[in-house]
């Protein structure tokens, strides 16, 4: 009898590294596929969104969303002549921007609470955190990723 008792604890501790090994080995995407969701396309910028990363709160009538932002060279453009305060040189290699949003949906307002810039291999052009993020009125195309965060969370306007 104790060497089943022996055996069976055996198994588990097997089939527990087995399941921690096959989680280290295989991309995460595999176990969280949540992917960019393609919402916008213009001239200077195409708008993505992950849906499965968007969190509503209820009782405050916000939704927080990730998106990103892909920039064509005219957009890249646009933004180095619009902005004051960077190093126009790290900017000129920049790709996308990743930025965390709130949406207050009863008051069709949004705000910026979080943008990340990244350049063409990827890496890190600047961490931006809005400490005192402004509500500004919500104007297309940012209504378009509102509108599907309201269907995502069930919530009729």
């Amino acid at each position: 009898m104790n060497i089943f008792k022996g055996f069976r604890l055996f198994r588990q501790i097997l089939v527990i590294l087995l399941s921690v090994a096959s989680m280290t080995t295989f991309p995460l995407r595999v176990y969280c596929d949540d992917d960019w969701v393609k919402v916008y396309s213009n001239e200077d910028y195409t708008s993505y969104y992950k849906p499965l990363s968007s969190k509503i709160y209820r009782q405050d009538n916000i939704i927080e969303a990730v998106e990103k932002h892909e920039f064509t060279q005219k957009g890249k453009n646009y933004l180095l002549e619009k902005q004051i305060n960077v190093d126009k040189l790290k900017y000129k290699d920049l790709q996308y921007s990743v930025i965390l949003r709130e949406y207050d949906y009863k008051n069709w307002k949004t705000r910026l609470t979080y943008v990340t810039d990244f350049s063409n291999s990827g890496k890190t052009i600047q961490n931006l955190e809005c400490p005192n993020p402004i509500w500004v009125d919500i104007i297309p195309p940012d209504d378009i990723i509102l509108k599907k965060l309201l269907i995502l969370f069930k919530i009729k306007r």
